[in-house]
């Protein structure tokens, strides 16, 4: 339901666009595979079920907008254990089911600036933020300014998860293997930039650089980015993304957003068969070519 004056509302399954999705327009990739969801392992892109939404209207540019998604739960603040968010682990343990989320966003869109605040907050299936990059805190905050036909584009997040624990992650199974003194992160920092530019109406190119560091001896990455897309008609476009992730000696992220933890490399015991990961202070490559069409 919307209306000019008193602004919209909805309820209902949002699917993939809990609140901090709005952010993806600040994003200077705007949410390719290689983008501000990679060295966040996916946190950037959580689930909003049973939910309702608020936006107002504009007011000068000016707008507010809240969320609360009471997930797949009739139990306050639980969630079911075979639904989560974004990347998921293992179905036991804390961290690994979602339970309610809920954020607030405040916007100023004119005169080719772009923007935003967003506070947003996904708990697991007890409630708790124990797993930073899957039930945690978060505080973003960006923005875009368009002059000419380059878009340069900044941006920051703080990701916490206070209940965060290796006992509680893993279970009873011994945790993976992990660099000396390293365990289990309660907050990452991440921040980035870049430019997109319009060569001509129908050639774009885009270049950007992330950055993130997790706390508790995980280290950081830096993931370098590069994209072009080639509009052919109104309705179909090729694209092109390549990205370079360096890892920092106690860091393991992929480009593939895999799951915190160890790879088979690192502890074929415990390790995680399916993991993307590269093994610990290895960098990754990656490439893809493609097209969309509008229907």
């Amino acid at each position: 339901m919307s209306n000019a004056t008193y602004g919209a509302f909805r309820i209902g399954n949002f699917g993939a666009s809990e609140l901090l999705q709005y952010a993806g327009v600040l994003d200077p990739q705007q949410t390719q595979k290689y983008s501000f969801g990679t060295l966040v392992r996916g946190r950037m892109f959580p689930q909003a079920a049973n939910g309702f939404e608020y936006l107002s209207p504009s007011f000068g540019g000016f707008t507010v907008q809240g969320q609360y998604n009471l997930t797949n739960s009739t139990t306050w603040n639980a969630g079911n254990p075979g639904s989560a968010p974004g990347q998921l682990g293992s179905s036991t343990g804390l961290g690994s089911s979602q339970g309610r989320d809920d954020g607030i966003k405040l916007e100023y869109d004119a005169h080719n600036l772009d923007v935003q605040a967003i506070y947003d907050e996904i708990r697991d299936g007890n409630g708790k933020f124990s797993n930073v990059y899957l039930a945690s805190r978060s505080i973003f905050t960006g923005g875009s300014y368009g002059w000419g036909p380059v878009t340069f584009y900044v941006g920051y997040q703080h990701l916490s998860a206070p209940d965060a624990s290796d006992a509680g992650y893993y279970g009873t199974q011994a945790p993976s293997a992990l660099p000396p003194g390293a365990s289990l992160p309660t907050t990452v920092d991440q921040e980035w930039g870049g430019a997109r530019w319009a060569v001509t109406p129908s050639v774009f190119v885009t270049g950007a650089v992330y950055h993130a560091n997790a706390n508790n001896g995980n280290g950081n990455a830096t993931l370098y980015s590069l994209s072009g897309a080639y509009q052919l008609s109104k309705r179909t476009r090729v694209y092109t993304e390549l990205g370079y992730l360096h890892n920092s000696s106690a860091s393991n992220l992929g480009l593939n957003g895999g799951l915190y933890g160890a790879n088979t490399n690192n502890d074929p015991v415990n390790g995680n068969p399916s993991s993307t990961n590269p093994n610990f202070g290895y960098s990754q490559f990656g490439g893809f070519v493609g097209i969309a069409t509008l229907f």
